[in-house]
């Protein structure tokens, strides 16, 4: 993990918390308005000699997270649809030469930036590239954004949090250390997340950060339909605490039950800074709340009982977030461990009916090394042995 000051990601940062809290919901824009915004490119549209197949749910994706990020946390948001490889390369640098100026006091180097890229993706010779509306199969060099070229691009950019999130086949190319195998499965969060709001927001505003989200996590194809934008915009929507901020470090928590498994981790000048979501709508109390419970253990046991009632980890992760020293805490990390065991199972056995499906030794070598102590592991090595030693029908010479 890493985090530096002035670079590259998709990052929301926070200021005047103790303003957002008391602001009506008929309020002006908070003071944050011109501080957080968020670029998207959505291609759905691809010529039939590209050698892509059209998509349906990019741009449509896009839209519905704009939207929340707009409504919710009041981020300045823009989609580009149907980018070809020169339009995001002017659109980056424009955004660059905004935080660069500052013009009108809009865009503050201690700002935020969240990028998203959603459309077909592809790797070659070790190098990941996103697929523009113009992009073209056997000319990725000349037509394709390689991210080993604009990562370093973003990094530099003066913005002090940025965010980015990658939904495409084999994104976890972004991450210049996808393929070092000791990188996987490591835990994401960022320091202090867990503490008061105002702390949070003022530890935020001296250290950068620099977030990569990607929808695979180890060179993955991934579904058009995809589970990585529905659970990033089903953090938006149910993910904040209850002063009103959403943390990189929970909003992780939902993307980490997508499927494929995604990647979570930084990239260039990351300090361990935050990318903070501040919601200008004030949250709703619990419906279900005793309104003569006012004293915090009273509160403590309404959370646990909606959590537990909803059953879900983005619940009792919530519980946890609102309450790190509640009562139910050790029974919150047991439901967490719970769930994310029997996922991990289903993951295993997917994985392994894939397997079987194909019946090939490189499919079940790939579910060895994905599930190094799955419980088909020695089946699977069974299976192999078998395709190996099964005999071959003799040639016909007559």
């Amino acid at each position: 993990m890493k985090i530096p000051v002035h670079l590259f990601a998709a990052v929301f940062f926070l200021l005047n918390l103790p303003a957002l809290r008391t602001a009506a919901p008929d309020a002006p824009p908070p003071p944050r308005a011109n501080r957080d915004y968020a670029l998207f490119f959505a291609v759905d549209d691809y010529r039939p000699a590209s050698g892509f197949a059209p998509l349906s749910k990019p741009i449509a994706n896009a839209e519905a997270i704009a939207r929340e990020l707009r409504d919710r946390y009041g981020f300045a948001t823009e989609v580009v649809k149907n980018p070809t490889l020169d339009q995001i390369g002017a659109k980056l640098r424009e955004y660059r030469d905004l935080f660069a100026k500052n013009p009108s006091g809009r865009y503050p180097a201690n700002g935020q930036l969240r990028l998203y890229f959603s459309g077909h993706g592809v790797v070659e010779n070790n190098n990941g590239y996103f697929i523009p509306t113009d992009g073209d199969l056997k000319k990725l060099y000349s037509t394709a954004f390689a991210y080993e070229i604009w990562r370093p691009f973003i990094n530099s950019m003066d913005c002090r949090h940025i965010l980015v999130a990658v939904d495409a086949c084999y994104s976890v190319t972004f991450d210049p250390d996808w393929y070092n195998p000791s990188m996987d499965d490591l835990e994401f969060g960022r320091p202090g997340e867990r503490s008061e709001g105002d702390k949070l927001l003022l530890a935020n505003e001296s250290d950068k950060c620099r977030i990569l989200f990607t929808s695979d996590g180890r060179e993955d194809k991934v579904p058009e339909r995809s589970n990585f934008a529905r659970k990033f915009l089903e953090g938006l929507q149910t993910g904040t605490r209850q002063d009103g901020v959403l943390t990189s470090t929970i909003l992780a928590g939902f993307l980490d039950f997508a499927a494929p498994k995604p990647r979570l981790t930084t990239f260039g000048a990351d300090q361990k800074g935050s990318f903070v979501f501040v919601s200008v709508k004030p949250r709703l109390p619990d419906p279900g709340a005793d309104p003569a419970a006012t004293d915090q253990l009273a509160r403590d046991l309404t959370a646990w009982r909606a959590a537990k009632s909803a059953n879900t980890i983005a619940a009792y992760r919530q519980y946890l977030s609102d309450y790190p020293g509640g009562e139910f805490r050790e029974q919150a990390d047991n439901a967490v461990r719970a769930i994310q065991a029997d996922l991990d199972l289903r993951r295993d056995d997917l994985a392994w009916d894939v397997a079987t499906e194909k019946n090939t030794e490189q499919a079940y070598q790939k579910y060895q090394a994905d599930f190094q102590n799955g419980r088909h592991y020695a089946e699977a090595e069974a299976k192999k042995r078998h395709l190996v030693t099964r005999p071959t029908k003799p040639e016909n010479h007559n």
